[in-house]
């Protein structure tokens, strides 16, 4: 099973509301950042805090055609983390001309536990 999350798509408005310093100042009206509309056009990542708890859950429930009237039916409830992207186009990093990476390998290592 695939679940295509790019599909998943959120349309945000180019200016947001901005309250003013001040008690009776009001507010007004700002423009977001392209970083800003990226994130918030995409689907929102797993967030565990005091006041905010968003988890996905992938469920699955079973459906037979005959009677089951004298048993449970099975069902599973999976649970999904979903990670934030960022947008590659924020970062500005331009290529050189005759910019070509080499990889020069990797190490492996195990980690010593110490208790």
């Amino acid at each position: 099973m695939a679940l295509n999350f790019a599909n998943i798509r959120y349309v945000v408005e180019a200016m947001k509301r901005k309250k003013k310093p001040g008690l009776f100042a009001g507010s007004e009206m700002i423009p977001r950042s392209p970083e800003e509309i990226f994130m918030l056009g995409q689907l929102s990542p797993a967030t565990h805090s005091k006041h905010i708890s968003n988890d996905y859950f992938l469920n699955v429930n079973v459906k037979f055609d005959g009677c089951t009237c004298c048993s449970s039916v099975p069902n599973i409830s999976v649970p999904l983390t979903i990670i934030p992207l960022t947008n590659p186009e924020t970062y500005g990093f331009v290529e050189p001309q005759g910019y070509n990476p080499i990889q020069l390998g990797y190490f492996k290592f195990n980690p010593i536990v110490v208790f």
